[in-house]
């Protein structure tokens, strides 16, 4: 069975990794009742469910496998294609195709497939919160703040670094008191520097 190329598809490497990026939130959900990790990724083409997770009752391993364009150029294969897979969004149900694929840190990658499917959608990337409308009901989705998971950029990295430095010179600067038998010893470190003085008396 050959790998089929005629449908377009692109994940980027971060979301398949489970990073969180700004046009993407995370959320709590279901598929059978049992719980799944969803990234709602507005970058993604179609939707992805975890090669790992096993979706009891749905066989998904029939389909042929289709090339999967990531965002650092490389192609991998899905690995079948499960169909009428029914996921829970809160009081929302998500009946769709979702394809196999190797994901890391979440179960569930909600794309544009579904987010075209809504008609009119309104989303804040910044407060993670989405709404739209189904069957004259307004739906909202509210994304789980505490689930975001960001890639460390070197720049990030290296402003971290240079917080601990201000903030090692500025403990060194402090002046310590030190209580001795017979007398009171004073150890003083001008600030931004590690030499000091010594007194007793």
């Amino acid at each position: 069975m050959g790998v089929l190329e005629n449908k377009r598809m692109e994940l980027s490497l971060f979301s398949a990794g489970g990073l969180t990026q700004n046009n993407t939130m995370k959320l709590q959900g279901d598929i059978n009742g049992r719980k799944v990790l969803i990234l709602i990724d507005s970058g993604a083409s179609p939707n992805f469910v975890s090669a790992q997770f096993d979706i009891i009752g749905i066989n998904g391993r029939r389909y042929p496998p289709y090339c999967v364009r990531l965002g650092d150029g490389h192609k991998k294969q899905t690995q079948g294609c499960c169909k009428g897979v029914e996921l829970n969004l809160e009081d929302h149900v998500v009946k769709k195709t979702f394809f196999l694929f190797e994901l890391g840190g979440v179960d569930v990658i909600l794309g544009v497939e579904w987010l075209a499917s809504l008609g009119e959608v309104k989303v804040n990337w910044n407060t993670l919160t989405m709404s739209f409308n189904v069957a004259r009901k307004v739906v909202h989705i509210l994304g789980d703040p505490t689930l975001t998971k960001r890639i460390v950029t070197p720049q990030a990295l290296l402003k971290e670094t240079e917080i601990e430095a201000v903030s090692l010179v500025w403990e060194l600067g402090l002046t310590s008191h030190e209580e001795e038998e017979g007398g009171e010893k004073i150890v003083s470190q001008a600030a931004g520097g590690i030499g000091g003085g010594f007194a007793g008396t």
